[in-house]
């Protein structure tokens, strides 16, 4: 076995999937528990902990992408279709088509991936931090997503459809996990029913998407802003 082999092999099957599962554990754990206990206080802790870390999902699905996570190239695509694309609100393989249409023009005009294109300097920073606020970035992303490339081969009604049951299977049994958590915790239906729409609310899947970009985006240009970020990356993600 040659030296680049044994550079590039992939880490055992086993260490990525315990890897996988508890990085999920970690991240949704704390918010079942705020489900159950129910208080403000644990939502509140709940939602910035979930909003800070729900990137470390979003690389993940970078990873099933480009067939990284696991060493069975149909693992990661189960994966990332089933599972963590739906978590973002997103069609697996459209997911994959405007990435790698990413790599193939980055910086360009024809970038997919629009926030780096985005002027992050002076006036333009503080743009930004209020349309991240508002929503109206959140709402940006949703659009850009339905005007496909040029670049980007559109989905077929297979995979259009394969894709929008696995986002409400996903959505709907986080929403039912939720209630479950809530109802054992208050033994009150009415108020199990509250305390679940209150946790699942503040589910930021799509604004923390668009500002975990906004954040690699800006420490690149001005890596002085890098640990600043951090501040405005849990803000924004807090208020969804």
């Amino acid at each position: 076995m040659n030296a680049r082999s044994v550079y590039v092999r992939k880490r055992p099957e086993i260490v990525s999937w315990v890897f996988a599962m508890s990085n999920a554990l970690i991240v949704f754990a704390p918010v079942f528990v705020a489900a159950y206990i129910g208080t403000w206080l644990a939502v509140a802790f709940a939602l910035v902990w979930f909003g800070t870390l729900a990137a470390t999902l979003g690389n993940m699905l970078h990873e099933t992408a480009h067939r990284l996570l696991f060493q069975s190239s149909r693992w990661n695509d189960r994966t990332g279709r089933w599972f963590l694309a739906p978590m973002f609100l997103t069609v697996f393989e459209q997911y994959r088509r405007r990435h790698f249409a990413h790599h193939h023009h980055v910086g360009t005009e024809h970038d997919t991936k629009y926030i780096y294109l985005t002027r992050l300097r002076g006036w333009g920073f503080v743009i930004f931090v209020a349309r991240c606020l508002t929503g109206v970035e959140a709402l940006s992303r949703v659009t850009s997503m339905r005007q496909e490339s040029e670049f980007v081969k559109r989905l077929t009604s297979i995979e259009r459809w394969r894709g929008l049951i696995a986002i409400l299977l996903f959505q709907a049994l986080l929403v039912a996990g939720l209630f479950a958590a809530a109802l054992d915790g208050t033994r009150n239906l009415v108020q199990a029913l509250q305390n679940a729409v209150v946790v699942y609310a503040e589910h930021p899947a799509i604004p923390h998407y668009r500002l975990s970009a906004f954040t690699r985006a800006s420490a690149a240009e001005r890596p002085g802003l890098a640990y600043r970020l951090t501040y405005w990356s849990v803000l924004c993600n807090a208020i969804f």
